[in-house]
């Protein structure tokens, strides 16, 4: 993981929380915790980071982040819908005020799945920052994808905090 080009902009980002009085957490299917791994690494983390959750089997996404078991049969468990039930949901389920959620294909390809394709998601309470899905296609082998994913949810939450 390229933590050494994240240190900046994660500290700022935590500079700015605490500014503000916001918390973050991570709903992590892709990255594996590496998301939240990366937001942790800065010192002080704790005064801004609630935690994360890896949930990567659907049966985890349903039973702790409180998935709708249909949603994962009408769309699959890498869409945007899913994607943003899991950052929508991980506001209650840690209490946090500001919520990213990452899930996609790393590889290797198994039956028709585009390896590299990415659904990243923010929410938060109030609309403090605005909602947003963004979806990638991401090149590379399976940890390229992951730290590729890490560094554009890590870039994607500093646009919209430097923006309060």
């Amino acid at each position: 993981m390229r933590q050494n080009r994240l240190y900046d902009p994660i500290r700022a980002i935590h500079y700015r929380c605490g500014e503000l009085g916001l918390s973050l957490g991570c709903a992590e299917s892709i990255t594996l915790g590496k998301l939240t791994s990366a937001l942790g690494s800065v010192p002080g983390a704790s005064k801004i980071l609630k935690g994360g959750i890896v949930a990567y089997q659907d049966s985890a996404k349903v039973r702790i982040l409180r998935i709708d078991p249909a949603l994962l049969q009408t769309f699959s468990a890498v869409s945007p819908e899913v994607c943003e039930e899991m950052a929508r949901n991980l506001l209650e389920v840690l209490d946090c005020d500001i919520a990213l959620s990452t899930t996609g294909y790393a590889g290797p390809p198994q039956g028709d799945e585009e390896v590299g394709l990415v659904y990243l998601g923010l929410a938060s309470r109030n609309e403090i920052v605005p909602f947003r899905i963004e979806e990638l296609h991401l090149t590379g082998g399976r940890e390229d994808i992951q730290d590729k994913t890490v560094v554009r949810a890590v870039e994607i939450l500093w646009e919209e905090i430097s923006r309060l």
